[in-house]
């Protein structure tokens, strides 16, 4: 029963938790972020310098951002691993408040952990303290309960133990997790106690793939074989619960067309005759059609939010039903549905079982493929504008796309290009399209694209960002450099690389030049311990922020490239390097562009807008 301090035993305690799915375990805390300060660096500091074998230390720059960067590094996961966050006291904690609503919303599993004001209360009022004269308990952490689907503050080291093991219960749950929060008041963070050896030892959490009853599938299978115009609607469970090869042969089978939210985009391939492609507000004419004359609506990891369903108008046919597959009790109870509450993946499969030897009408069937090449060809179409003297915001979607490899991410948030991506980019693999649409966080773009190439830094990510967001939280570029320095594989570059030149560059016209920054490759590094790690010396156009002007889209063997107009500036990251003249692009790996000025269908491009 070793006698250590209790951040000492909650380091030891997160590095020995484990998750298993399907007869694979994996670690679930991969590693901890954390800017120190009055409140958290004597102890969690502390702890994490002194174990540097056992939990990665990341350094952020903001705190907000870096709780954006552990969510987007948790949904390329699929909730399976996180990220930790550690904050002084303070505006350190209250900081984090932003982030963890939006890994609520998301459903995402996101711990942070907070100093707090001295439990003991003999110095009080320290630094940073909020005093309120009704009552003697109050603290800025407060603020983060109502939005953390667990709370807690540990007032006691040995109070660690079953708030530690309660925050695990709801991160690995795959019904209720989100954000967690353990306050950690720092004279408590500092105590010495005699931890038990069970409490530190390895711990496998299982994850179940619960199915709905028996009498629930057979009320779904009924209404499904009575249906006429039945429709698949694809959310982001489907995704996290890797259920998109069922999905596949589901419709196969059944030749159920299918839409997909924003979170969902990725459920089938974007050329699969039955894929109708984004559904709701900033869906595509194809999956709105048959969303308008559906009979039958079977939600399948779905919240239901406003922009799935337009405000409750999308789905107007007199006799709708829905059937909702969800793994949370709250969200199949839905659109007053048929609650199917279990696994997706698990439920798709007991689905298709039962379903042997149906399948929609041949013509309902010819007709989503129909719809499904259509919007193909208007999605070429927006692509191939050719607008003049900026490019369309589809024409520089569509210069990424073609560009990215399968297997590569775009990211994405705010203002009018989620919508534009919703509809127009062409997803190939389940996890090539990551836009955050539960809260829409402006500044979530950079710190979550972070996220995504500490998850699979073996694939590109291309971040998409108007300027709005981008001066609102830019500072993770300079992590996102500090930690390829810290890294010595050849393939995890050693800064944010920039390549050549943009492939176009979309603005608002209030700014004289467009802010691009160009190539993120970016991964994590090995332990950053607290003393010495990197700081980095690049601001400006050192970071890779290039002024451009950029004017047109167009393709030269195989790449974007960017007309004359401006001739930009290139930095490669050598010490003394101040930028050379931009050349030529052989793609776009993070753009900067401009936020809502010109979406499809604005400004005074020629040729008709996209159709509805």
């Amino acid at each position: 029963m070793p006698r250590i301090t209790a951040s000492q035993a909650l380091v030891r305690f997160l590095a020995a938790q484990h998750v298993e799915r399907d007869g694979v375990e994996q670690r679930f805390f991969e590693g901890c972020f954390g800017i120190f300060g009055h409140g958290n660096v004597a102890g969690i500091g502390q702890a994490l310098y002194q174990y540097p074998e056992l939990l990665t230390y990341y350094q952020a720059r903001n705190e907000q951002a870096m709780v954006h960067t552990a969510v987007g590094f948790a949904r390329m996961k699929n909730r399976l691993a996180t990220l930790a966050c550690t904050t002084s006291i303070g505006p350190g904690a209250t900081n984090l408040v932003t982030g963890a609503a939006l890994a609520t919303v998301n459903r995402l599993p996101v711990l942070l952990l907070p100093g707090d004001v001295f439990a003991s209360r003999r110095p009080d009022p320290v630094l940073q303290q909020l005093e309120d004269p009704r009552r003697g308990d109050v603290s800025v952490n407060d603020s983060l309960e109502p939005v953390s689907r667990y709370f807690d503050r540990i007032e006691r080291p040995e109070q660690l133990m079953p708030a530690a093991l309660s925050a695990m219960r709801v991160l690995v749950n795959q019904a209720e997790t989100g954000a967690v929060t353990l306050a950690f008041p720092q004279d408590v963070q500092i105590e010495a106690y005699d931890f038990p050896e069970e409490f530190l030892a390895r711990r496998v959490w299982h994850i179940p793939r619960p199915v709905p009853d028996a009498a629930s599938i057979a009320k779904a299978v009924e209404r499904i074989r009575v249906a006429k115009r039945p429709l698949i609607v694809a959310g982001g469970g489907v995704i996290y619960s890797e259920a998109t090869n069922a999905l596949r042969g589901f419709v196969e089978q059944t030749g159920i067309p299918e839409g997909e939210t924003q979170a969902g985009k990725g459920s089938l391939p974007y050329d699969h005759p039955s894929a109708l492609g984004a559904i709701g507000v900033t869906g595509t004419f194809a999956a709105n059609r048959i969303a308008a004359e559906a009979d039958l609506v079977i939600g399948i990891g779905t919240r239901w939010s406003d922009f799935t369903t337009a405000s409750k108008t999308a789905f107007p046919h007199a006799g709708v039903s829905f059937i909702n597959v969800n793994v949370a009790d709250f969200d199949a109870a839905k659109q007053d549905g048929l609650a199917l509450v279990g696994d997706a993946r698990a439920t798709i499969e007991l689905l298709a079982d039962a379903l042997q030897g149906y399948a929609v009408e041949p013509s309902y069937r010819d007709e989503a493929v129909r719809l499904n090449k259509e919007w193909n060809e208007e999605v070429e179409r927006l692509y191939r504008l050719r607008h003049e003297p900026l490019p369309a915001q589809s024409e520089v979607i569509g210069a990424v796309n073609d560009a990215a490899q399968p297997t590569d991410v775009v990211v994405c948030a705010a203002g009018s290009m989620p919508g534009d991506l919703h509809k127009l980019w062409r997803t190939r693999d389940p996890k090539g399209y990551h836009v955050e649409y539960g809260y829409s966080c402006m500044g979530y773009e950079i710190a979550g694209g972070l996220g995504v190439k500490l998850a699979a830094p073996e694939r590109e990510v291309y971040v998409m960002v108007g300027d709005g967001s981008y001066l609102m939280l830019s500072s993770e570029i300079v992590t996102s450099i500090q930690e390829g320095e810290a890294d010595d594989r050849p393939r995890r570059q050693p800064r944010l690389q920039l390549d050549r030149e943009p492939v176009a560059v979309a603005r608002d016209g209030r700014l004289r030049h467009a802010v691009q920054v160009q190539a993120k490759r970016v991964a994590g590094s090995r332990q950053r311990q607290l003393a010495g790690a990197p700081a980095s010396r690049r601001s400006g156009d050192e970071c890779g922020i290039a002024g451009c002007k950029g004017h047109s889209v167009r393709k030269r063997g195989g790449a974007p490239e960017r007309s004359r107009g401006g001739e930009g500036r290139r930095f490669d990251g050598r010490p003394g390097d101040r930028g050379r003249p931009l050349r030529r692009s052989p793609g776009l790996r993070e753009l900067v562009g401009r936020r809502g000025r010109r979406g499809l269908g604005g400004g005074s491009r020629p040729g008709s807008p996209p159709r509805l």
